[in-house]
């Protein structure tokens, strides 16, 4: 009578207690039943207040966890956005300072050709004006007259590569036109 009095009330209510602190241990939804007011019956609602406080505490945490993976998550997209505009940004200032480079070197190609153009140029209209005063001459063979007129063809076909090396190295409209 006494065992069958234990296995009924003390055994029984026990094995209730331990499954559900089983299942709660699991994560599980885990109710031990309290319907008595004896000691199992307190420490089973004592239990279930403890197994609730702690379900509570793990969802706040993991909404917590949730909230701080969004915040977390946009300011890496933020981040990825940033570092684009800055490859962005960088990709531009090369190709800026690429055209820079670029711009002072024709800068500097024509201003050596301005000054070819007049320490060539300046001799060859001087040499060109003598030539030509020869020319004039009437005491010069025929021979001579020829010589002369190749020396001066030659000169003007130097004149004409020296303008031309200016009008490339020359910025904006290339070609005039008589006002």
């Amino acid at each position: 009578l006494m065992h069958f009095m234990y296995q009924r009330i003390v055994s029984k209510r026990l094995g209730e207690l331990l499954d559900g602190i089983q299942r709660a241990k699991a994560g599980k939804a885990a109710r031990i039943p309290e319907n008595r007011q004896d000691e199992i019956g307190i420490i089973a609602k004592t239990l279930n207040g403890l197994i609730a406080q702690a379900q509570s505490f793990n969802d706040e945490l993991r909404r917590q966890v949730e909230s701080a993976t969004a915040d977390l998550n946009q300011r890496n997209q933020v981040l990825e956005e940033t570092t684009r505009q800055m490859e962005e940004t960088t990709r531009q200032m090369v190709e800026l300072q690429k055209q820079l480079l670029d711009s002072e070197r024709l800068a500097a190609i024509g201003q050596l050709a301005a000054t070819f153009a007049h320490e060539i140029g300046s001799p060859m209209s001087s040499l060109s004006a003598h030539v030509q005063l020869l020319l004039e001459d009437s005491r010069l063979s025929d021979d001579q007259r020829e010589g002369l007129t190749i020396v001066l063809e030659q000169m003007q076909a130097t004149v004409q590569i020296v303008n031309e090396m200016l009008k490339a190295a020359r910025r904006g409209p290339s070609d005039f036109v008589l006002t």
